[in-house]
């Protein structure tokens, strides 16, 4: 029998925006451990956002990008800054934040792609807080209860 791809679903699991309020990591990048310098959302991690149907479909996910937008005809893949990236190959992909970088809500997407060109798009956002700022809250010196 033979299967033509495009008529699998590819479907998020939760349509729910991933957020991540990262840590800044101070110093001189160069002598920064990249385990303290990035964050990292493995291949492992992210492919389970995504639900393809019917399982064990021969049309799995070919490829995975970041996108800056995905509204319009055509979604944007990621060329902004380079504090984002997809790194490495298929199989063994990994999103990476570079939280050397400090950043307000910054949204991004990443996108599946099965082999029949069906495509979803999980949201995510990151927000990487400086160490120090803000504001601060001190407690009452006097009390009700005495």
């Amino acid at each position: 029998m033979l299967r033509v791809c495009g008529e699998e679903t590819i479907t998020l699991y939760n349509t729910t925006m991933k957020e991540h309020v990262l840590p800044f990591a101070q110093g001189i990048t160069s002598r920064i451990r990249d385990s303290d310098r990035y964050f990292v959302i493995p291949q492992s991690e992210f492919a389970t956002y995504f639900n393809l149907t019917p399982s064990n479909d021969p049309c799995v996910v070919k490829d995975y990008k970041i996108y800056s937008n995905i509204s319009g005809d055509e979604p944007i893949e990621w060329h902004g800054d380079n504090q984002i990236k997809m790194m490495n190959t298929m199989g063994n992909y990994a999103v990476r934040i570079d939280k050397t970088i400090v950043t307000g809500a910054k949204v991004f997407y990443i996108g599946a792609t099965t082999r029949g060109l069906n495509q979803v798009f999980q949201p995510i956002e990151i927000t990487v807080c400086p160490n120090q700022g803000g504001s601060t809250v001190t407690p009452p010196v006097d009390s009700i209860e005495k």
